[in-house]
């Protein structure tokens, strides 16, 4: 894994992780994504799909990034975002 705390993040977007709230902050080398007191880092080339599940109240976007773990085995986390954020993620993430 890469060293995140060293490292200044390009952005950071605030999202609903399951009615808690949370961070998906996006670096050079992968993300983390800080949701529920855990962060769980994503290397950039881990990362498989952003894809968006449905259009939200307030112009907000459930998404859900599919990558995987060290193991070879893919995992997925979904989240509510911004509409604007989603689009700026999945540029940011070129997926």
């Amino acid at each position: 894994m890469f060293d995140y705390a060293s490292k200044k993040p390009l952005h950071k977007y605030s999202a609903m992780f399951g009615g808690s709230r949370g961070l998906v902050t996006v670096f050079d080398e992968g993300i983390v994504i800080q949701a529920s007191g855990r962060n769980t880092v994503v290397r950039a080339n881990y990362v498989h799909e952003l894809s968006k599940l449905s259009d939200e109240p307030f112009s907000k976007v459930k998404a859900e990034l599919a990558y995987y773990d060290m193991f070879g085995n893919l995992e997925h986390s979904q989240f509510v975002l911004n509409a604007n954020d989603f689009l700026a993620l999945k540029q940011d993430l070129r997926k």
